[in-house]
């Protein structure tokens, strides 16, 4: 029979102890001291651990972590838990065994991947498990939150990430770690869009030899009958054919001063 609870435990073992049943030392009684485990933020060679928002809904916390079992006895970690201040259901990443096996990844494009680790040094798949005394688990945890943070947190703010582990008394051992927040750029606001007139809703208005009109597109000043009379009048009035043109004074002159130069 499994017993959950280290008060249910110690009156066991008073029991049998007034039995006359001889019983471990205090000191090397499996589940006595779940201080004796020691977790603690360990950077990673390149980064820090961080809390980084991918995208609106997508949001990544890479905690790097060291635990030892300190005390004698042993302990067995049954599980592990994450924690925000704004998200309690943060979820563990899970390895990538069909496009990139072998790989933790928090992003979702094909190609190039970015913010991804390899499984060695990933203690998702690993952490749970027995420790003796001397034994260690070190590594990266690697979750997935579904949370945004508020808009009262900004880029480069501490966070608290409460990393906690279950023993198997159900023992809760609660640690710290105080991670920075990445946000994700904010997307670009644009210029509204001005609505665009048709390319054949107004019609273009050419204005007649020695006069200006205004053309149609200008809102100030829309041409007016008068100006559709006398483009119309302009269109079609057509020199007769076969017809040549008058002299001018200018030309007869440029004649006559020709003819005097040959003589």
């Amino acid at each position: 029979m499994v017993i959950h609870r280290l008060t249910r435990l110690i009156e066991d073992w008073r029991e049998l102890e007034g039995a006359g049943i001889p019983l471990e030392p205090m000191n090397f009684r499996v589940g006595l001291d779940s201080r004796g485990l020691l977790i603690r933020h360990e950077p990673h060679p390149y980064e820090d651990g961080y809390v980084r928002e991918i995208r609106p809904g997508r949001i990544a916390y890479m905690v790097p972590v060291f635990i030892r079992r300190d005390a004698p006895g042993k302990i067995i970690i049954r599980n592990c838990a994450l924690r925000a201040p704004w998200d309690d259901f943060i979820e563990f990443l899970e390895e990538d065994t069909v496009k990139n096996a072998g790989w933790y990844t928090f992003s979702e494009d094909t190609y190039p991947r970015k913010h991804e680790y390899p499984r060695n040094m990933v203690l998702n798949h690993h952490i749970a498990g027995t420790l003796s005394r001397g034994d260690i688990r070190e590594g990266l945890l690697l979750g997935i939150g579904r949370v945004s943070p508020p808009e009262k947190y900004r880029s480069g703010d501490r966070i608290p990430i409460v990393l906690t582990i279950v023993d198997q008394w159900d023992c809760e051992l609660p640690a710290v770690f105080y991670l920075q927040l990445v946000r994700c750029a904010n997307p670009t606001i644009g210029t509204p869009n001005r609505r665009r007139k048709s390319l054949f809703s107004c019609r273009d208005v050419a204005a007649p030899t020695g006069k200006s009109v205004a053309r149609s597109g200008s809102g100030k000043n829309p041409p007016s009958d008068q100006d559709w009379e006398n483009l119309y009048a302009g269109l079609n009035r057509t020199p007769d054919r076969g017809r040549s043109p008058e002299p001018t004074a200018r030309s007869v002159g440029s004649r006559k001063g020709k003819e005097l130069c040959k003589v």
